[in-house]
């Protein structure tokens, strides 16, 4: 541990009134990409709520990559695993990967040097669609899996010419600047500032001129616990009222998509093709997203062998096109894929 998770007092980055700054190893994290109907504070709460439900094991973490665009797509999610820290030595600091710290790329592939390893990168439009890790430099076997593995689960960048088979060259990639504990997002900054905490400073703050008129050091320390206890079940009956309202959200976002295509059966149809494709055996949709006609689901039961059968199965159906499909890091099978009526079919 000390030597993957460490504060780090030489070429450490800077985070402007972030306070205790820690960084994550690239080989403590994992990168997963959740689609979110729009990504306002109402989406990503729903990305949030499904990375929580569906991604984050109980030693893992979650850090959510701040955006500044509201359409709909993908969020970046960076789970790290902290499982072997001292008890509460994350209370009151903020752990950020690696990866996130680092200046982002350009359009392309390319390899930065980690603190312990490798990180192979694939970017478009400056956002990051897929990493991998090494230990060593990856041969032209490890990135060719690597760049394959890309293509089939996010799909490369169309408008680039580069030849994605040559391995590029090892990068050192000097730390973002300009950034501050504010630029994080609210999903992060909840971990070093909860409501309780909040309310609690701000009392004890005012609270300071009459304690020490009044020499009541005890009075203050008794009404600071009974504002936490005050707020507690506050903060609990907002968190139900936020679910919820996410729930209906999503629900909404999902009956528009279909509504906007011409076919309230178009989703059912395709979701019908499933079982024939997965040679009938029992299997569990855990994620369904729909964005115009282009759908993606998440599929457990099924062995990672019988993807290119499934997915030439569902190319041939009546309702799936232009299908692509991968294995995740969680050992579920990605399909993604075309669906309903071709142009000018009947």
């Amino acid at each position: 541990m000390a030597k993957q998770l460490q504060r780090r007092n030489a070429d450490k980055p800077r985070v402007r009134f972030a306070g205790n700054v820690a960084i994550v190893d690239r080989s403590r994290c994992k990168l997963e990409r959740v689609w979110t109907p729009t990504r306002n504070r109402e989406g990503v709460d729903a990305a949030k709520l499904q990375v929580a439900q569906n991604l984050l094991q109980a030693d893992e973490t979650a850090f959510f990559e701040p955006t500044t665009d509201h359409s709909a797509g993908f969020v970046n999610v960076w789970i790290c695993q902290l499982a072997d820290l001292p008890p509460g030595s994350t209370e009151k600091t903020i752990w950020i990967p690696e990866s996130f710290l680092k200046e982002p790329g350009r359009d392309g592939p390319r390899i930065v040097s980690c603190n312990d390893g490798y990180e192979g990168q694939v970017w478009e439009d400056g956002a990051l669609i897929s990493t991998r890790w090494w230990p060593e430099t990856p041969d032209a076997n490890a990135w060719r899996t690597f760049i394959e593995g890309t293509d089939a689960g996010s799909g490369l960048p169309l408008n680039s010419t580069v030849d994605w088979l040559e391995i590029p060259g090892v990068q050192a990639v000097d730390w973002r600047k300009n950034l501050s504990l504010f630029s994080l997002g609210k999903e992060n900054l909840q971990r070093a500032f909860s409501p309780q905490r909040l309310a609690a400073a701000a009392f004890v703050l005012l609270a300071i001129p009459f304690g020490y008129l009044a020499g009541a050091e005890l009075k203050t320390r008794r009404l600071t616990a009974e504002i936490e206890a005050t707020l507690a079940p506050l903060v609990d009956k907002n968190r139900l009222i936020e679910a919820s309202q996410r729930d209906a959200f999503s629900a909404r976002a999902f009956s528009l998509a279909m509504q906007e295509r011409g076919s309230s059966m178009m989703l059912v149809d395709a979701l019908s093709e499933l079982p024939a494709a997965a040679a009938g055996k029992p299997v569990t949709i855990s994620f369904v997203g729909l964005s115009e006609n282009q759908l993606e689901v998440h599929l457990s039961g099924a062995e990672a062998s019988a993807v290119p059968d499934i997915v030439t199965k569902l190319d041939n159906s009546a309702t799936w096109r232009d299908v692509s499909g991968a294995v995740n890091r969680s050992g579920v099978i990605v399909l993604k894929g075309s669906v309903g009526t071709p142009e000018g079919g009947s």
